[in-house]
Parts: structure tokens; sequence; C-alpha cells
């Protein structure tokens, strides 16, 4: 599916572990719930997962629409949401009054965008819907084990890897057991992405 881009925290000297929780949801199409039967349904967003062949996302058609909102009142594409097909040919923003411009335009709709009866209209609840939490929590990265570790029994991955970010002054190892703690968690950072649960849920 076309997703939606979401800030996560990782930097130096921490491990971050990030858990998902994917959860399935069916439910009836109208006047059983506010879903929409998307087999009796079209829209110009809408057409726009069908000829890319996506499955179809009422968040990402909220973005999409941002976007058409964007090209309408600044006369130029966001980088922040999906580019549409059917605008290929306008101009990523660029210059300063379109940059202004595109962010007054997140700014007017951030919040109301999922109310709008114009947006609605166009990006109607799926019916089978797939959505995506996470949780993360960090750890001190390396270990001060490993900080040892690392330096008695290095590898030449990791000796290039001190040269490439300015710990050793060469390809050699020379100076490597000068390298504090510090220094080495600076240079470091890791990521562990794992599924956490998932549920199926009907309707």
């Amino acid at each position: 599916p076309l997703l939606v881009a979401k800030m996560m925290p990782v930097h130096n000297g921490a491990c971050t572990l990030l858990g998902l929780r994917k959860s399935i949801t069916h439910s009836l199409p109208y006047p059983y719930s506010k879903c929409q039967d998307l087999a009796r349904f079209d829209s110009p967003l809408y057409g726009v997962f069908k000829r890319m062949n996506k499955t179809y996302q009422q968040e990402v058609c909220f973005e999409m629409w941002k976007q058409l909102k964007t090209i309408e009142e600044c006369n130029c594409s966001s980088s922040r949401y999906p580019r549409l097909d059917t605008h290929s040919s306008v101009a990523t923003c660029m210059l300063d009054k379109d940059l202004t411009c595109s962010d007054q335009v997140k700014a007017k709709y951030l919040t109301s965008a999922s109310s709008l009866p114009e947006c609605l209209a166009m990006c109607p609840l799926e019916c089978v819907s797939t959505k995506y939490e996470y949780s993360v929590t960090q750890s001190t990265f390396p270990s001060y084990e490993m900080f040892s570790t690392l330096k008695s029994n290095y590898s030449t991955d990791i000796v290039q890897h001190f040269h490439e970010v300015g710990l050793l002054q060469n390809d050699s190892s020379a100076g490597i057991e000068q390298i504090t703690y510090g220094q080495m968690a600076s240079s470091m950072t890791c990521l562990s992405v794992y599924l956490d649960s998932m549920e199926s849920v009907s309707y």
C-alpha cells in the first residue's frame, strides 16, 4: 500500500526497538456502519489508487486531498504528500513563497480534513482497513561490555567504520585502544523492528 511518513526517534548512542501492532478491521458497509463499499464507489482520488494498483486507505487519501488543495492554492505540489498522477506536470514547491504557502495549507487542514464533507466525499472510510501502530523503547548502545569487546576483538569492518567517522587516522587499528566510550557511542546506533501483535476484528 501507499504509506504516510512518520518520524521515528532514532539517534546515535542508543538502540531503538520499534514494536509494530497490526490490526485488520472488517466492517459491513452502510447502513450497518460508516464505511463505503468501494466496488460501488469512484472519485478522482480513489482513481489514483486504482491506476497505481494500490490498496485504498482513507488516511493516505486524506494526504492526497491535502496535496490537491496545495496544488489548487499554491500552484505547486508538496513533497510531504503523495504525488498525484493527474497533476504529474506540476512543479514541486521549492521557492520560499511556495513553501510558505504549502505550510499555510498544512496548518489550515491539519485537523479539519477528516471532517470536511468535501474531503470525505472523495475519501470514504474503507470497509476492510489495515492499520499499524507502534511503540518505541530505547536503551544505551553500545553496552559497556560490547564497547570492551569491540576494542579488544575488532574486525576489519569496525576499523573501517572508525576510520570513516574520524576516530582513527588511517585504515590500520593503531590507536583503537585510545577510543573512549563516548566517542564510540556517538558514532554508532542500532534499530530493531519487530511485529509485536496482530489482530483481526469483524463488525
